[in-house]
């Protein structure tokens, strides 16, 4: 199917211009000043078109076709899913079975591997024969439990060139610790734990010259933990959640279940070191750290709810909204956070906007504004009835409109169409 894109505003990490994209055979045939004749025409007059989104890590919960119109309503065609189903995926058969689940989806659902078995921080998981079978990264989900069971782990992963992907703990804790806990009355999450995992991870990723990733990273401290191990040479990568850039701890006056994540909400110091980072290019990718609940996880007392938001398809009306409302970041920065450099962290070719590259584009209209109504995952969001700025018009996927605003597709019939 040749589809052709008239006057978009295309943007990738090196690049700007107003122009016009064919799309033949899943690739991008042209771009230019283009009259060919196509089967489908998109006018994009003031929308912008990018190279789709890839979330680093998603958490399991969501169905394979709620996770397809949730991805591609958000702009996204590729999403690494973290391990941590029941059970865990900790082996080769495992990552077959992922791969084999979400393989007749118009996204690409790259899995994740557990670094030990059953998750449990003791054993080391079959990493080499998951790498074989598929698996983009490693990770257990969480912060380190063992320092010598994560010196082994690393060692072992020297030879794959294969990220380890880390998460600061929950300590048992509820909230960001500090004045705001004590007047909630709500357990404090330490923030100096995450500074430990990042020092912890800067000396045994130097020891062995390896690939460790810091996901959702939050405070102040972290980022200065991370500036320093950059400066020193060690190849330690992050990313952060738009939550944590735009909300703060005192939100949590409203008790509302959907803020609770882990890393918690920090602070404003902390949200204004995390901007910086990002401005910089210190921190490498925006996650949505997607994590669906259902009603009953969220709809209990704060102590007894589970962590997490669902998150994937209000990524991109978030940053536009909060981030290029405020000047953090522009559409070239946007690019990289949420395209280019994900990819690159998993180890997967960045989609730039250039002739014979894989045809896999969002187009968005980043002025135009909506109230947030409802999911096509689950509601767990704490921005579910706010007005927000920016709207993915449409999603490609390898060449095929897989996803357009407003029209039949718009259900769960989108992914089947595939099949």
């Amino acid at each position: 199917m040749r589809i052709l894109i008239k006057n978009g505003y295309a943007v990738d990490d090196e690049k700007e211009l107003k122009t016009d994209i064919l799309i033949e055979n899943g690739v991008i045939a042209e771009v230019g000043n283009i009259d060919a004749g196509a089967e489908k025409v998109i006018d994009a007059e003031g929308m912008i078109v990018m190279p789709a989104f890839a979330e680093i890590h998603a958490h399991q919960g969501d169905t394979p076709d709620k996770l397809s119109l949730s991805a591609l309503s958000g702009g996204y065609t590729k999403v690494a899913l973290l391990p941590d189903s029941n059970p865990p995926i900790d082996s080769e058969m495992g990552i077959r079975y992922i791969r084999d689940k979400y393989r007749c989806l118009p996204i690409k659902v790259c899995p994740i591997g557990s670094i030990s078995k059953g998750l449990k921080g003791e054993e080391l998981s079959e990493m080499g024969r998951m790498k074989s079978s598929g698996a983009v990264a490693f990770s257990d989900v969480s912060g380190i439990k063992d320092l010598m069971f994560v010196d082994r782990a690393l060692r072992y992963s020297r030879d794959m060139r294969t990220a380890l992907m880390f998460k600061p703990d929950d300590c048992g804790g509820l909230m960001n610790e500090g004045y705001y806990s004590t007047v909630y009355g709500l357990a404090g999450i330490p923030p100096e734990m995450e500074e430990i995992l990042l020092v912890n991870l800067s000396i045994l990723s130097k020891r062995h010259g390896v690939h460790a990733h810091i996901m959702d990273i939050s405070t102040k401290g972290a980022v200065e933990a991370l500036r320093q191990a950059r400066d020193n040479g060690i190849k330690l990568t992050s990313d952060v959640t738009p939550y944590h850039l735009i909300l703060d701890e005192s939100e949590l006056a409203s008790y509302d279940t959907n803020l609770k994540i882990n890393p918690p909400l920090r602070n404003r110091e902390d949200i204004r070191a995390l901007k910086d980072a990002v401005r910089g290019g210190l921190i490498d990718a925006i996650s949505s750290d997607h994590t669906p609940r259902p009603k009953e996880a969220k709809c209990v007392e704060f102590s007894k709810a589970d962590f997490g938001i669902s998150g994937i398809e209000t990524v991109f009306s978030l940053v536009v909204t909060y981030l290029l409302g405020d000047g953090t970041i522009g559409f070239k920065d946007m690019a990289r956070l949420m395209s280019t450099r994900p990819l690159q962290v998993i180890g997967l070719n960045p989609v730039r906007i250039e002739k014979g590259n894989q045809a896999d584009l969002v187009i968005a209209d980043p002025e135009r504004e909506y109230v947030l109504e409802s999911m096509h995952s689950e509601d767990n969001n704490p921005f579910v009835g706010k007005r927000l700025r920016g709207m993915v018009m449409y999603t490609i996927s390898s060449g095929e409109v897989a996803w357009e605003r407003g029209m039949s597709n718009d259900n769960a019939e989108t992914s089947r169409k595939y099949r």
